[in-house]
């Protein structure tokens, strides 16, 4: 692979990371936690969240790891 195609992708991932990371927040600076919850205990939805906000699972998991809410 040449060093334009590897600059680009890594470019174009940089920009993908950013993109959710400003998704992700939105979402709690809005304080819609409780929306994702679980109607019968405190866990979190983490399915229903990738759903509504088109991110990945895997991706919300390391996040709320990251704040301590899982």
């Amino acid at each position: 692979m040449t060093k334009t195609r590897t600059g680009l992708r890594r470019t174009a991932t940089a920009r993908q990371t950013i993109k959710a990371n400003e998704i992700f927040n939105s979402a709690f600076s809005y304080g819609e936690l409780e929306f994702y919850r679980f109607k019968s205990s405190k866990k979190i939805n983490i399915a229903k969240m990738s759903r509504c906000m088109g991110l990945s699972e895997n991706f919300i998991r390391l996040k709320l790891a990251q704040r301590g809410l899982i």
